[in-house]
């Protein structure tokens, strides 16, 4: 998958706009551009709990899969709405129709 060593290494080296070899909230909304500071500074506290603010390469390919989950999900949320998603594959024809009450003469309506 495209979650091997040298594809991750070469993203973070791209986003270490710094060269410091860590990773800040700043340098990463780079990659995440959806994601508010508060988010990012929340992944980096999930991926790196000893020192606040930074996230170094190790810590960065460990928690990669929460990093991209992250990204997805600041995708999703910024759709626009009316966009296709493929959870939801509904038929624009299908609506509901109230069921009309029986007629006189017994047969109810029908729904097409």
């Amino acid at each position: 998958g495209g979650n091997d060593l040298g594809t991750i290494q070469a993203l973070f080296n791209r986003l270490d706009t710094r060269g410091t070899g860590v990773l800040t909230a700043e340098e990463l909304e780079a990659a995440v551009p959806h994601a508010s500071r508060d988010d990012l500074e929340h992944i980096i506290s999930q991926l790196n709990p000893s020192t606040p603010g930074q996230v170094n390469f190790e810590e960065f390919y460990a928690g990669f899969d929460i990093f991209v989950d992250q990204q997805s999900r600041a995708r999703l949320n910024s759709r626009p709405r009316g966009s296709r998603s493929p959870t939801r594959n509904r038929s624009p024809r299908r609506t509901i129709v109230p069921v009309s009450p029986p007629s006189d003469d017994g047969h109810r309506d029908s729904i097409l």
